[in-house]
Formats: structure tokens, C-alpha cells, sequence
């Protein structure tokens, strides 16, 4: 996969609901899917690369029955020519190269890990990724 130009990333739904306050035996699990890669029909870019349009499902469950979050949302990438009809070609059996899934899922995830820990802290959820913290070196006696 060459040349993979990310153009553009929107949120077209975010959805959060929390169900109870009680995080005993909290298990987060999270899930990215891609829902569907798609042709754009481009007569407004002067540039040389063929368009797609991505759309993906991110899902956070707090488990048990604590909260989940949906965020769907889409990417408009440009890529070369070859790479676009064997991405679509493959796309037909749901399948995608590693090297292009692993850079949609990568730059999906920085984006949704983002707006899922502000919306973490509004509604006074525990983080799904943990945070960096500051260790004492010195023994305590």
C-alpha cells in the first residue's frame, strides 16, 4: 500500500449512555469494525489519486451492564490507482490488506481514544486506556 493520504475524518454519530454507578467487576472491551469502503466520484479535486470513502464502528461495553459508547463515523482517503481497485476488489469479500488496515485502525483509534476519554471524564466513567503515572524511585521504609 503506497501513498495512503488520509483527506478527511468526520463523526456521524456519538452515542453514550450509562446505566449505574456500581464498577465492581468492570470489564471494558472495545471493538473497530469497518462497516463499508466505498468509491468517490471526484470532479472537484485536481489531484491524481482515486477516492474512498471508510466508514467504521467503534463500541466501548462496560461491562456488566455499566455504560456503552457508539461512535460511527467516516474517512475520505486518496490512494494510487493499483492500490484502489485491489482495496475495492477485496473490499467485495470483506477482507482488507494488513497494511492498509492496520493504518485506518491506527489513525481511527487516535481519533475515537480522544473523544471517548472527554467523554469518559463528563460522565464520570472509568478511563478504557490507562493513564501514565508518576512512580516514586525512593523505597519507603
Amino acid at each position: 500500500m503506497e501513498n495512503l493520504k488520509i483527506l478527511n475524518f468526520s463523526f456521524k454519530k456519538i452515542s453514550i449512555e450509562k446505566y449505574k454507578e456500581d464498577f465492581k467487576e468492570l470489564k471494558i472491551q472495545n471493538k473497530l469494525d469497518i462497516i463499508s469502503i466505498t468509491p468517490i466520484k471526484n470532479s472537484l479535486l485536481k489531484i491524481k489519486e482515486d477516492l474512498l470513502n471508510v466508514k467504521f464502528s467503534y463500541i466501548l461495553d462496560y461491562n456488566p451492564e455499566i455504560a456503552k459508547l457508539e461512535i460511527e463515523g467516516n474517512l475520505f482517503i486518496a490512494v494510487n490507482p493499483k492500490d484502489y481497485k485491489s482495496i475495492l476488489k477485496d473490499w467485495e469479500n470483506q477482507k482488507l490488506d494488513d497494511q492498509l488496515k492496520f493504518s485506518l485502525f491506527n489513525f481511527i483509534f487516535k481519533k475515537v481514544n480522544i473523544k471517548a476519554l472527554n467523554l469518559e471524564e463528563e460522565l464520570g466513567l472509568p478511563f478504557h486506556i490507562p493513564f501514565p503515572s508518576i512512580k516514586s524511585l525512593s523505597k519507603e521504609k
